[in-house]
């Protein structure tokens, strides 16, 4: 009976903790959310593969000048908690100012602000209080979180846009609901659970001068991120509307090649954490490479095998990428200095995403979808031989989960 007393306040803390998960997923599904309805912001508003890059960048330059003002910083606890609920409020008015976009454009790009600002509050936020309330076993789940999120937002907005009358205003305002009750739920739970977090639980490995994790394999991890993410940029971003116009793809029919990337980066994430101590860059990179050959073979060709090939390889690599990265360069760290460090992590990641959005979508205005994606592969090339380089030898990642 007293083992059973005292394991009861234990598994609400991890209750709370895998809470703070799912609510930092719900927060970044609302990135994804316009991608499946891109068709039909295009016929509606003409607009050229530089100008979708263009609406995405903007929600990523928010995200990233709040990652970079954070990751100076070490939080503590309390200002971690402000910041969530801060975020998720954020997340609510960006659902918003994004519904009229379907018959004014303007506003979706102040709600792609507020959508980059809220997820750059949440991901700093949740990535420390999942530390706190899971211990080491939560180090990569931001990771998780975010592709998670993308997967839920691109099969919602794809499934409401389809089901649902008005989709580009129904799809943001049932988001924002299911924001709020996440955000009531966490409200009550959160701060009583911080409150009984025992002083052993808050594990870290300790950064000790023999740490086998050096500048160099950091490096690797910074550009394993990047390539991740680059990666889903130009997925979400571009490939809706490169498949056809609203007239001949659906938004549940544009909504499937991202949704099947990012379930299978999901899926890869989990089936990789027995042996992803012993994972390397040149597992990933030339996967990546691969996956955009074939991609562009799949637009060239119109063959929607190929096309749904190519996002299977692309999302092999993407979430094990990301997830390794992110436990390369957060290795050893409080979860002060853990929230700052993956702050850092993830500007960098989404400057390499919106690099490559904009640079393909400028690419493909000029000489179209498919050279551009060859194009990137060949960019993929020079940069998977830089991190596979600097990566050396497997590294005993043991924190990872």
């Amino acid at each position: 009976m007293l083992r059973s007393s005292a394991a009861a306040p234990a598994r609400r803390v991890r209750s709370v903790g895998m809470l703070v998960v799912a609510t930092f997923a719900i927060v970044m599904m609302l990135p994804s959310l316009p991608n499946p309805l891109m068709p039909l912001y295009v016929a509606r508003y003409d607009l050229s593969p530089l100008a979708q890059a263009a609406v995405y960048a903007t929600y990523l330059a928010a995200f990233v000048i709040v990652m970079l003002i954070l990751s100076t910083r070490t939080l503590p606890v309390r200002t971690l908690t402000a910041l969530l609920f801060v975020g998720i409020v954020v997340g609510i008015a960006a659902d918003l100012a994004s519904a009229p976009a379907g018959s004014l454009f303007a506003p979706m790009f102040a709600g792609r602000v507020l959508t980059g600002v809220s997820g750059g509050l949440a991901t700093a936020a949740a990535s420390a209080l999942a530390l706190i309330l899971l211990g080491v076993r939560a180090r990569t789940m931001v990771g998780t979180g975010a592709v998670l999120g993308s997967l839920l937002g691109n099969l919602a907005a794809g499934v409401v846009g389809t089901v649902l009358p008005l989709p580009t205003v129904s799809t943001y305002l049932l988001h924002a609901v299911i924001l709020t009750a996440a955000l009531v739920v966490l409200a009550v739970a959160l701060r009583p659970a911080l409150r009984a977090v025992p002083p052993p639980v808050v594990r870290t490995e300790t950064d000790a001068p023999g740490s086998p994790i050096t500048r160099r394999h950091r490096l690797a991890g910074y550009l394993l991120g990047g390539g991740a993410w680059a990666i889903a940029g130009m997925l979400v971003s571009l490939l809706p509307s490169a498949l056809g116009t609203a007239g001949t793809v659906s938004p549940l029919l544009a909504a499937v090649p991202p949704c099947v990337m990012f379930a299978v980066a999901f899926l890869a994430q989990r089936a990789v954490q027995p042996v992803m101590r012993s994972l390397r860059a040149w597992h990933l990179f030339p996967a990546m490479v691969v996956g955009f050959v074939l991609l562009a073979a799949g637009l060239r060709t119109d063959s929607w095998p190929l096309i749904l090939a190519s996002v299977v390889v692309l999302g092999a690599a993407e979430g094990p990428a990301y997830s390794l990265g992110l436990a390369t360069v957060t290795y050893g760290l409080p979860p002060g200095r853990h929230a700052r460090i993956t702050s850092g992590y993830s500007a960098i990641a989404y400057v390499s995403c919106a690099l490559g959005s904009l640079g393909v979508g400028a690419m493909a205005s000029v000489v179209g979808m498919p050279t551009a994606l060859l194009l990137t592969a060949g960019c993929f090339v020079v940069l998977g031989a830089v991190a596979i380089v600097s990566a050396g030898r497997p590294q005993d990642l043991r924190a990872v989960t």
